[in-house]
């Protein structure tokens, strides 16, 4: 069997995913192939000692999908699925996996019919807000062998209310998972012991991640201004609509106030050692994200797998996450009045929240294993 993987993009948490999911699927299938920018070729040849063969896609397509105007970005998709769809009936390929699907869906609805004598396997990490993608999404489906993976039931309740009895059938979750722990449960739950038994002189929150508008750090920054308890707020991330210039005013700004609160942003990437000590010097993961925001998070899954206790908003897809944890604190989304009482409420109440994600803290793991993660994909691309 020949499978082929479309994916130009591998910056931040999409190379982390990519290359944690191809290192196991690799061992599934006669020939692997990823097609992808130069740039992301660069990071992926050699991947999984040549298991996995790296093919670069023209560069003009790469730069048309990335354009601001919607119109030349959606004609890009559909040329680059064009490309892709020749590619495959050249090389003999049996399946197609599409591991971000997001920026596709409009696209492949239009062009589906050329894909109907494979089977096609796409991830979708957010599950649609308009109805206009809504509609193409459901469309996808029709004359087409498309099987969705999507990160979380609620995304695949949401996504099945706007698609046909047929389609919603073949919607699929898959945990998310914690992508920087290998080791046995077992072993990382005895790691945390020091953690959840430590008694730190100021609490430390961790926002952790791009710095999208959708994430909503001024709103984070908005609550801020009204807590008034000693803790250090760690802002990791890139770039993206903030810039660090803000970033570093409102640090400055807060700061200033003399309320107890200290902010202390690192702008820039960050190694996998540096994440992975992120999350253990943290007693809280916090999410200021705006409510349309519609995905699984990352840091949420990566951060309650460190030990962190979750603070959310409540974002149906987000808060069933504190939810089934049985440990957290929900917020009302977008409110910087709430989501300060939540702050100061898990301040006050550190030992408390501490026992509890210790307590359910191993469920959690097994749910959102790495392992777990890749065996579910593997079962799908194999049916």
């Amino acid at each position: 069997m020949r499978l082929v993987v479309l994916e130009p993009q591998c910056s931040g948490h999409h190379e982390e995913y990519l290359k944690a999911l191809l290192a196991e699927i690799s061992n599934y299938f006669s020939e692997l192939i990823l097609l992808t920018s130069s740039e992301c070729a660069d990071r992926f040849q050699g991947l999984i000692e040549n298991r996995v063969l790296v093919r670069k896609m023209p560069k003009f397509i790469i730069g048309s999908c990335k354009s601001k105007n919607v119109i030349v970005r959606t004609i890009g998709s559909v040329v680059m699925l064009l490309y892709t769809y020749f590619y495959v009936k050249r090389v003999k390929g049996t399946e197609l996996f599409l591991p971000y699907f997001d920026s596709l869906v409009i696209a492949f609805a239009l062009v589906r019919r050329l894909f109907k004598s494979w089977k096609v396997v796409a991830t979708i990490h957010h599950a649609p807000t308009k109805k206009l993608k809504q509609t193409f999404l459901d469309r996808s489906f029709m004359n087409s062998n498309l099987t969705m993976v999507v990160h979380s039931e609620r995304i695949r309740e949401k996504i099945r209310r706007n698609l046909s009895e047929d389609h919603g059938k073949r919607v699929l979750s898959v945990d998310y998972p914690s992508f920087q722990i290998q080791e046995p449960v077992g072993c990382h739950v005895d790691r945390l012991t020091q953690k959840f038994f430590s008694k730190k002189s100021v609490p430390i929150m961790l926002y952790f991640g791009g710095l999208r508008y959708d994430k909503g750090i001024d709103i984070l920054f908005r609550a801020l201004r009204k807590v008034n308890r000693n803790v250090e707020v760690r802002v990791v991330g890139s770039e993206d609509y903030f810039t660090e210039k803000y970033i570093l005013k409102e640090a400055n700004a807060i700061g200033s106030l003399d309320k107890g609160v200290v902010i202390k942003p690192k702008i820039s990437y960050v190694s996998d050692e540096e994440k992975v000590q992120n999350f253990l010097d943290a007693d809280f993961i916090v999410l200021p994200y705006r409510k349309m925001f519609s995905g699984q998070s990352g840091p949420l899954v990566e951060g309650i797998a460190h030990g962190c206790i979750p603070i959310v908003p409540n974002i149906d897809i987000l808060a069933s996450v504190v939810e089934n944890l049985g440990a957290g604190l929900v917020y009302e989304a977008e409110d910087p009045n709430s989501l300060a009482q939540a702050i100061v409420r898990g301040i006050d109440e550190l030992e408390v929240h501490k026992k509890a994600i210790q307590s359910n803290l191993c469920k959690f793991l097994y749910k959102h294993s790495l392992k777990k993660f890749c065996d579910k994909y593997i079962r799908i691309l194999k049916i």
